[in-house]
């Protein structure tokens, strides 16, 4: 009984291999014939747009589910939430050839940790901005970003419930300067500011600063 349990092991892994090589060989064909774009939108072409989704959600589910288990691990190796500090980096990454963009809350532990929190996955094409209430929620903690999720009412948002951000605006950001503070002598810093950003039609209602 032993024996033939061990062979079927050997026989589903040699399997489970051929089976990602096939579909690796598939990938790689599809790109060398469908270039510039990434393997939703050629499914879309190849397959239609059905069948196309009876094979990418079972795929998407397969990722998730790999995701899950690497951040399980990570999170019962890693230092308890009592021991990060205050500070929070949201970030994205788009895999092009997948079509796909994985939108990342970091978390600083000690000195010189870093732990992956939170994650998402979407469309490449799903804008930042529609991930910040799922990745930013904390009252109390600093989160920094960039420019990918400037979101006025998000800001006026956060500015009521106590929860603290920093981020790069666009360079066209309209800003309107309320009050000057003196910066000590030595700084690195050049300006500070409280200030109002937007234009008269569209603006946040608080101040930052």
């Amino acid at each position: 009984m032993t024996g033939a349990a061990q062979n079927g092991a050997w026989l589903s892994v040699i399997i489970a291999i051929a089976l990602a090589m096939l579909l690796l060989a598939c990938i790689l064909y599809l790109n060398r014939r469908y270039p510039g774009l990434t393997f939703v939108d050629y499914s879309r072409q190849a397959l239609g747009k059905w069948l196309s989704y009876l094979i990418l959600i079972p795929m998407t589910i397969l990722v998730l589910v790999d995701l899950s288990y690497i951040v399980i691990e990570i999170l019962a190796r890693s230092p308890s939430s009592a021991d990060r500090t205050a500070m929070k980096v949201i970030d994205s990454t788009t895999v092009s050839k997948a079509g796909i963009k994985l939108h990342l809350r970091l978390a600083f532990v000690g000195e010189d940790g870093v732990l992956p929190e939170r994650a998402t996955i979407t469309e490449a094409k799903k804008n930042d901005r529609t991930q910040m209430d799922s990745l930013i929620d904390e009252e109390g903690v600093t989160y920094v970003f960039d420019r990918g999720y400037v979101d006025y009412g998000a800001f006026d948002s956060y500015c009521e419930r106590g929860i603290h951000f920093v981020t790069r605006l666009k360079n066209n950001e309209v800003i309107e300067p309320l009050q000057s503070f003196e910066i000590p002598q030595g700084s690195q810093v050049t300006l500070d500011e409280k200030v109002r950003i937007g234009s008269l039609h569209k603006r946040t209602k608080h101040e930052s600063g």
